[in-house]
């Protein structure tokens, strides 16, 4: 009876709800509907949202109040330190319904409010910031001339002229279905004059102005993020929508420009397009020069005239045209500084927090885009496909062959962003040039200001991923703090478990998509991340490990492993880039993942065993052929009833006796099965003693001998294979098996490899082109640690030896734990000019001192 009368309470609240809304409707449709001039527009939705917003704030939940005890009421039954323990008490239950309520209302607010993730407030002199405010946004206006350059440089665009019915899709009025879509989305963005939110319409966040580096003393650091009316955002939502489909389907933007563009992973595929080229120039010793770049206020010192240039010469309707020369003109900024307020009238800059304002900047940039790829740029050939140039919004890289060539490029850049109105910054530019895999100084410049060039060592921050001469792991350090902040708060726990699901996790996959992170550092974060599940749901520490990885569908938490979240990661990075749109990256890394294979493939072989599928037909282990018969060759004199008990022999090194006890062999002498065995030709041989190859294992060799059989005599000549050699005691013994002479080396007949690890005498040693390496010893067992040493007396001693100084040295090493553990890895990693050719699994035999 009570479940009846809580649904009619439900029922009854959702019509009262409705009705309020088709109330309010009634109310103000007519009022919108009798404008006829923007400023009647104007004061109808000024009136309306003040009549909206407390008729809103009436259904929300009051805040909680703070306790407060009234000291006049003292309670004799209690003594001083009880009450004392009974207000903190209720403070912390106070507390506690503040940061579930913010939580419910502002999830990133909490979060950020939770992880301390605050942005340092400007701590600048006003007049300081009105002086930069109005240098960057109140610019005198462009020259005629200025003005008519830009529209050559849009109209040499040649803008594709839409249809019939995409200028109409351009033109109508959003409908509802969109505005309903744009509003089921939208979450924690800030309210403008109106006061109106996204919780009314729906959410609330008073932030202003964000530190991106530097001093907060100086208010350039500072990215200013604009608080406009929600109303309006949910129409400049639509027509970004409707433009920047038009933008794609007509091909307004290059492919090479992926800034906020939907269903494109730009920042994988610029970054891992860049990551390969390094490595194609580094592994074939060939000549690339890149250069990053980045604008200067990008965003905010875009003239006004230049997108009215734009819209001008854009093929788009009159009433769109119309719509953007309105957005842009007749504005005023409020800038808020602590207490008080700067007032600018902008005639320059696109407004951040605006969704218009990403693909207005992104046709705007075009020019700059289209003349990084022009034919002045003769590019890099990557795998048959040409890269010439990546752009994200304002960060734009160029990639070419030689340091003139790219000087060449940088200089029409220059050129082309006077022209719009725009500067380069200097100082976060920087550009990289390898000559045969050695980076050599050049001096280049952007304009008249000398840019950055990278050593060596050196690395380019470039859309959040390091990108030059070497690619290094990077290793995450703040998540276990801030799972220790999140297990402090005042949270309920499944606040907690949303808060990792959502935001810590998510925030972590970006350097799991980079394919870059160490195994061992992500095994240790998951013991963490399973102390931290464990504590927040009361768990003991012997609860079991699969309860923290179900599905929530059968009683677990749904989480999933760090270790096989990377390895999904880069299966769906792969994926991304294989099938992405990009006429560039496409094939260069279908052609790269025939190449490099490995990391991607075993990364699917083995979560295709763990998800209990395959993407191949299963092969079984089955004696038996498809016809039935014994596949051991056998003549005449053999029986069927003997075929039958030889064909039981699924274990080649099992023994007579073994195989006379086997189930379904009945009353047959251990001579009789010598005999029949024998008579089949299949006879005691010595067991063959090698590693067991796989498929995978094969076509990994497979490919590693088809990119390498090609190399000139130059690239060998600076190869130094080492290996060591171990004399040890062995658990092998003499195990023989049952087969025939021509089946040695087949699969089934083949011992695995047994080490006992008892070794007594390890020696190191090399050979190169011009001869030997110095045989050394090695000390007591042979460790990580006594490798590196080794390492580090006698290969870099040799290299000094007999190497000129900066030559690049390939180093080659089989795949031994000691060889691939993280302290070997680290090493060579960190030591200069020593690049280690690595081996496919299970392939020390392809190193030829093996067969010496």
């Amino acid at each position: 009876m009570r479940s009846k009368n809580v649904q009619g309470c439900s029922q009854d609240s959702s019509e009262e709800q409705s009705q309020r809304g088709g109330d309010f409707a009634c109310l103000w449709a007519p009022a919108f509907h009798s404008c006829e001039t923007v400023l009647d527009l104007e004061g109808v939705l000024e009136h309306c949202t003040a009549d909206w917003l407390p008729k809103a704030q009436l259904l929300e939940d009051p805040s909680p109040e703070k306790p407060q005890g009234n000291p006049n009421d003292r309670k004799r039954n209690q003594n001083r330190q009880m009450q004392k323990a009974r207000r903190q008490i209720k403070l912390k239950a106070y507390e506690a319904r503040k940061i579930q309520r913010l939580f419910n209302i502002y999830p990133r607010k909490a979060v950020r409010e939770v992880l301390g993730d605050r942005s340092p407030s400007y701590d600048g002199t006003v007049e300081a910031a009105e002086e930069y405010l109005e240098r960057t946004y109140h610019r005198s206006s462009l020259p005629s001339q200025q003005c008519q350059s830009a529209r050559v440089l849009y109209d040499t665009c040649d803008w594709s002229h839409p249809s019939r019915d995409q200028m109409d899709f351009l033109n109508r009025a959003p409908s509802q279905k969109e505005l309903e879509a744009k509003l089921r989305r939208a979450t924690n963005t800030s309210s403008g004059v109106d006061r109106l939110e996204y919780r009314h319409l729906r959410a609330l966040d008073p932030d202003c102005i964000l530190l991106e580096t530097g001093d907060p003393s100086d208010y350039s650091n500072f990215r200013p993020i604009s608080l406009l009316p929600t109303i309006y955002k949910l129409f400049s939502g639509v027509i970004s929508q409707r433009l920047t489909e038009i933008a794609s389907d007509l091909g307004w933007l290059s492919p090479e420009q992926k800034g906020f563009l939907p269903w494109v992973h730009g920042i994988q595929e610029h970054t891992q397009l860049l990551q390969t080229v390094v490595e194609e120039t580094r592994t074939k010793r060939r000549h690339v020069s890149i250069a990053w770049l980045d604008m200067c206020n990008a965003f905010d010192s875009v003239p006004h005239a230049v997108p009215g240039e734009l819209s001008a010469s854009l093929p788009i309707p009159d009433d769109l045209r119309r719509i953007l020369a309105n957005i842009y003109s007749g504005n005023r900024m409020d800038f808020a500084l602590q207490k008080e307020s700067v007032y600018i009238s902008p005639t320059a800059g696109v407004r951040q927090g605006d969704a218009l304002s990403a693909p207005i900047f992104n046709l705007a940039f075009e020019p700059l885009v289209r003349a990084g790829k022009s034919n002045i740029n003769p590019g890099f050939l990557l795998f048959g496909s040409l890269v010439k140039t990546t752009a994200y919004a304002d960060d734009i890289d160029v990639v070419t062959n030689s340091p003139d060539e790219l000087q060449n490029i940088l200089d029409l850049l220059s050129l082309t962003s006077d022209t719009l109105g725009l500067q380069f910054n200097a100082g976060k530019c920087a550009y990289l040039v390898s000559d045969k895999g050695k980076p050599p100084e050049a001096l280049l410049r952007i304009g008249t200001q000398p840019i950055r060039c990278l050593g060596p060592d050196d690395q380019e921050t470039y859309l959040g991923t390091p990108i030059g001469g070497k690619l290094r792991f990077r290793l995450p350090t703040d998540l276990i703090p801030n799972l220790d902040k999140i297990a402090a708060t005042h949270l309920a726990p499944w606040q907690k478990l949303e808060i990792f699901r959502s935001h810590l996790l998510p925030s972590f996959s970006h350097h799991l998509v980079s394919g870059r992170v160490l195994k061992d550092c992500l095994t240790q974060l998951d013991t963490e991340c399973r102390k931290f599940l464990g504590l927040i749901c009361n768990l003991p520490n012997h609860a079991t490990v699969p309860f923290f990885y179900a599905d929530r569908r059968v009683g677990g938490l749904g989480t999933c492993r760090l270790t096989d979240d990377a390895d999904f990661w880069t299966i769906a990075r792969a994926a991304q880039l294989l099938t992405c749109r990009d006429p560039t990256v496409s094939p260069a890394m279908a052609e790269s993942l025939t190449r490099y294979n490995f990391v991607v493939d075993s990364a699917f072989r083995y979560h295709s065993i763990y998800l209990n599928f395959s993407p191949g037909p299963r092969k079984t282990n089955n004696t038996r052929s498809k016809n039935g018969n014994n596949p051991f060759k056998q003549d005449e004199l053999v029986s069927g009833k003997d075929k039958t008990e030889i064909g039981t022999i699924e274990n080649k090194f099992d023994n007579s006796a073994d195989v006379a006890f086997k189930p379904g062999i009945d009353n047959v002498h251990i001579l009789t099965i010598n005999r029949r065995l024998i008579e089949a030709g299949i006879k005691s041989e010595i067991g063959a003693v090698k590693d067991i190859l796989t498929d995978e294992h094969r076509a990994g060799r497979l490919a590693f001998v088809r990119w390498y059989v090609n190399q000139p005599i130059d690239f060998w000549r600076i190869v130094v294979f080492t290996d060591e050699k171990s004399w040890s005691s062995s658990s092998r013994g003499g195990v023989r098996v049952r087969r025939l002479k021509k089946e040695r080396s087949e699969k089934r007949n083949i011992l695995n490899i047994k080490r006992s690890g008892r070794t007594f005498v390890s020696v190191w040693g090399g050979m190169w082109s011009g001869g030997l390496t110095r045989l050394s010893r090695v000390e007591r067992n042979l460790t990580t640690v006594q490798y590196v040493n080794t390492l580090k007396t006698n290969l870099i001693a040799f290299i000094r030896a007999n190497f000129q100084r900066g030559e690049r040295i390939t180093f080659v090493q089989d795949n031994s734990r000691i060889h691939t553990a993280v302290h070997t890895r680290t090493w060579l990693g960190f030591t200069p000019n020593l690049f280690a050719l690595e081996l496919p699994t299970k392939g020390c035999d392809m190193n030829p001192i093996e067969n010496l």
